[in-house]
């Protein structure tokens, strides 16, 4: 029953993105939630600098990331990695944009009976 808490609050992520709903963000993210990674820009061929931003940029983020429709309807492959009572880590990989893939680490927590996102540590895939 956990597992399956787990897996559904950490798919909330993509879709907040997906659908552009702010309010998953609000209802599935902590008050203090981060997003680290690196992004390969395909054009120069390099990676990107390492980024940290928090709720305020996330939301802005999602709010605009799939305006265009960039993102395609191609499923989702998540794994849980760990699960105690009180955190989790679940693997996620996914098409971000057509032809460009993702590994996200989201690490949840668990308060008040509640599993909510934390942090997210992302890199493109090669």
């Amino acid at each position: 029953m956990e597992q399956k808490n787990i897996l559904a609050v950490a798919e909330k992520y993509p879709q907040a993105f997906k659908l552009m709903d702010i309010s998953l963000i609000d209802t599935y993210f902590t008050k203090n939630a981060t997003k680290t990674g690196f992004i390969y820009d395909y054009e120069k061929e390099e990676w990107m600098d390492l980024s940290t931003v928090g709720i305020p940029e996330i939301k802005e983020w999602a709010r605009t990331f799939n305006k265009e429709g960039i993102m395609p309807d191609t499923e989702l492959k998540m794994d849980i990695l760990d699960a105690q009572d009180r955190t989790a880590v679940v693997k996620l990989e996914m098409e971000w944009l057509s032809g460009k893939k993702g590994s996200d680490y989201i690490l949840l927590v668990k308060n008040e009976n509640h599993w909510k996102i934390e942090t997210i540590i992302y890199q493109s895939i090669l």
